[in-house]
C-alpha cells in the first residue's frame, strides 16, 4: 500500500479584516463552477447545523456508470486522525485514558526508551519515534495490538529519535500506536470503539472503519486520471488502522463537526485543548485537526489524499460554518475549491 500522506495544504489567501458570511448557495455553486466539470466528489456546507449547499460531481463508479450522490461514501484516509483525536478527548472526559500518561501505561509490549512518550504526544505527532508503518503493514494479520506486539517481540525498535514533545513529524506509526492504546484502553477492538464513541454518538450513520477495497455499499471507487480518462486506483490489503481506514460521507463529516464543535463529544475545555497547536513546535499542527487565522478569519481543518482519494474538513468556528470536500479522485484540487468558497462565502470585504 503506498503510503497515505496528510498534506499541510497552505492558507494562502489573505482575508478583509471582519469578513461576514454569505448564505448565498448560489455564491458557492458559482465559485465550484471551474472545477465542476473534471471533479468527482460530493461538496456540502453547513450552518449552524443546517444544510445551505450539496452538490455532487462526477461518477462513483466510471465502469459501471454510477452517479456520485450525498449518501456516495468515500474513503477518507489520513482525515481519519482527527476522528481519532476527538475519540480519545472524549475518553479523557469520561476518565478512561489520561492524555498525559505514558503509553508504556496501556500497551502490553512497550520498550523501556518509550516510557517518556504521553499519549498527547502520539495525537499531535510528536513521538520522536522511528517510523514503523511498513514493519506493522508486514506482519501478521490482527488487529493493531496484535501487530505491535509481533513487530516489538521479534525486533524490539531504536529509542526515540529526538525527545518526545520537542519536535512535529507526520506520522502514520503515531496514530496506529493510537489505535492500539485505545484498543487496550476499551479492551475492544477499534473498530468497535469507533462506532460506539464516535459514529453512533455523532450521528454519523453511513460511517465506518474498513480496510482497502472492502465491500462497502455505495463505496466511491478510487480513481487516477490518466491521459484524461479515469483509472481504478487499487489499494494494498495492508493498511494501519487510526492512521486511515475511516470511510463518510459528507453528511457524516459535517455531522462530526457538529458533534465536536457543539461539544457532544467533549467538553469546552477538551476541545479547546484538542484545536490549539503547540505554537513552538508547529504553527498550525494541534491534536488531530489544524488550526490557523487569516486575517480575522479562524479555521480548524484538514486534509488528506491518497489510494484514488482526496478529502477536505474545515470548520470556521466564530460562524457556526463547516465545509465538506470529499473526492474519489487522486490529486483532486480540494484545496483549491476550499479557498474558492472561502473567497465566495467570505471575502466580499461585507
Amino acid at each position: 500500500m503506498k503510503i497515505i500522506r496528510d498534506f499541510l495544504l497552505c492558507l494562502t489567501f489573505l482575508w478583509p479584516a471582519g469578513a461576514a458570511f454569505s448564505q448565498s448557495s448560489g455564491d458557492a455553486g458559482q465559485a465550484l463552477e471551474p472545477y465542476a466539470a473534471a471533479f468527482y466528489g460530493v461538496v456540502r456546507i453547513e450552518r449552524g447545523g443546517n444544510s445551505i449547499f450539496e452538490q455532487a460531481y462526477g461518477r462513483a463508479n466510471y465502469q459501471l456508470d454510477v452517479a456520485n450522490a450525498p449518501d456516495t461514501r468515500f474513503a477518507l484516509q489520513a482525515l481519519t486522525r482527527p476522528l481519532v483525536a476527538a475519540v480519545f478527548h472524549s475518553a479523557a472526559d469520561q476518565g478512561v485514558i489520561d492524555l498525559e500518561a505514558s503509553i508504556c501505561a496501556y500497551l502490553s509490549a512497550c520498550p523501556e526508551s518509550w516510557n517518556g512518550v504521553k499519549i498527547r504526544h502520539l495525537l499531535n505527532q510528536t513521538s520522536g519515534l522511528p517510523d514503523l508503518s511498513a514493519a506493522l503493514e508486514a506482519s501478521p494479520q490482527g488487529g493493531p495490538r496484535e501487530r505491535l506486539s509481533a513487530i516489538l517481540q521479534a525486533d524490539e525498535p531504536s529509542a526515540p529519535l529526538y525527545t518526545p514533545g520537542s519536535r512535529y513529524r507526520d506520522s502514520r506509526f503515531d496514530y496506529a500506536l493510537a489505535a492500539a492504546v485505545l484498543e487496550a484502553a476499551y479492551g475492544e477492538s477499534f473498530e468497535t470503539i469507533m462506532d460506539a464513541q464516535l459514529f453512533n454518538r455523532a450521528g454519523m450513520s453511513n460511517a465506518g472503519i474498513a480496510a482497502p477495497n472492502a465491500a462497502i455499499a455505495n463505496m466511491a471507487a478510487g480513481y487516477a486520471i490518466s491521459d484524461g480518462a479515469p483509472e481504478i486506483v487499487c489499494a494494498g490489503e495492508t493498511y494501519l488502522p487510526g492512521a486511515e481506514g475511516a470511510y463518510a460521507t459528507a453528511r457524516d463529516l459535517a455531522a462530526f463537526a457538529n458533534a465536536l464543535f457543539g461539544e457532544r463529544l467533549t467538553t469546552a475545555k477538551m476541545l479547546d485543548a484538542m484545536v490549539t497547536p503547540d505554537y513552538a513546535l508547529s504553527s498550525s499542527h494541534a491534536y488531530g485537526l489544524m488550526t490557523a487565522e487569516r486575517g480575522g478569519l479562524l479555521s480548524h481543518f484538514y486534509g488528506a489524499r491518497g489510494d484514488g482519494y482526496a478529502a477536505w474538513l474545515s470548520r470556521y468556528p466564530d460562524h457556526d460554518v463547516t465545509i465538506v470536500i470529499l473526492s474519489n479522485q487522486n490529486g483532486a484540487p480540494v484545496n483549491d475549491m476550499r479557498k474558492a468558497l472561502e473567497a465566495a462565502l467570505f471575502g466580499n470585504g461585507a
